[in-house]
């Protein structure tokens, strides 16, 4: 049995890494997971924290077939926001600092070799970024270029077609809302287990417009875990979500970041 603590990293960046979630894989059959964490606290300050991740899956000796679900809700209200507000709660609008919401469906077909042929779709919503809806779909390859005992690297080669809708209330007057693009997806994962109880995962992401190269994003998640005692382990997690050209706000709005980055210390505990 598994315990992990302050296990969701990089929810709140709106993206997906679906490499960190093909663990379990090699399970025949239907399989799936769960993880739900909830925080709520009054006094002189009201949090509502609501994070979720969940996949299932269908494998056989040739496909593998999975979906996962992604999302988070987080907000807060001090005591001078109760002043000036009285009848202000944390389901307000403005006091939401995370909420988004992702799914991603792929299926993989091993062909002959390392190579295996990849369908895949996505939905996701994300306030802070002003994404009202990204909605994609893709077929690309996957191809297994080292595999060891301890090593194991793969890279990833596709097209998709993305639609994008953002939020035109917060958009500079000469942006546009609504766009659709065609991207390349190109992305190299590696596994590595040097030794019993340390592990090492890294995965990036590159994803450039095919008709204007100055337009890409970076996603790179990378995590390390190292077991203390026979029974206790200690993770660390970094992740990164990079846009080169963010939309333009309105004025009387803050510019958008091109870059966001989480880290992440877990503690797990395995009896």
């Amino acid at each position: 049995m598994t315990l992990s603590f302050l296990y969701f990293s990089a929810v709140a960046l709106a993206q997906v890494n679906t490499e960190k979630t093909r663990e379990g894989e090699n399970k025949l059959g239907f399989s799936g997971s769960f993880k739900f964490g909830s925080t709520y606290k009054s006094g002189n300050v009201t949090l509502l924290d609501l994070k979720g991740v969940s996949r299932l899956q269908y494998k056989t000796e040739k496909n593998i077939s999975y979906v996962v679900f992604n999302g988070q809700y987080s907000a807060k209200r001090t005591a001078s926001d109760y002043i000036s507000a009285p009848n202000s709660s944390v389901l307000d609008e403005d006091a939401r600092y995370a909420n988004n919401f992702i799914a991603h469906l792929r299926n993989s077909y091993s062909l002959s070799g390392p190579f295996s042929l990849e369908l895949f779709s996505q939905y996701e919503q994300n306030q802070f970024i002003l994404m009202e809806e990204r909605v994609l779909g893709g077929i690309g390859t996957r191809i297994k270029f080292r595999h060891s005992e301890a090593l194991e690297s793969n890279m990833g080669v596709s097209y998709m077609f993305e639609h994008e809708q953002l939020n035109t209330e917060k958009l500079a007057t000469d942006e546009t809302a609504l766009t659709r693009f065609h991207r390349g997806s190109f992305y190299i994962t590696t596994l590595w287990t040097p030794k019993e109880g340390t592990s090492f995962v890294g995965t990036v992401y590159y994803q450039p417009r095919l008709d204007g190269l100055s337009d890409y994003r970076i996603l790179a998640d990378a995590g390390v875990l190292v077991k203390v005692t026979q029974h206790l382990g200690l993770g660390f997690n970094f992740f990164m979500r990079h846009d080169s050209l963010p939309p333009a706000t309105a004025e009387e709005d803050p510019e958008l970041a091109t870059t966001d980055t989480a880290t992440t210390t877990s503690f797990v505990l395995t009896f």
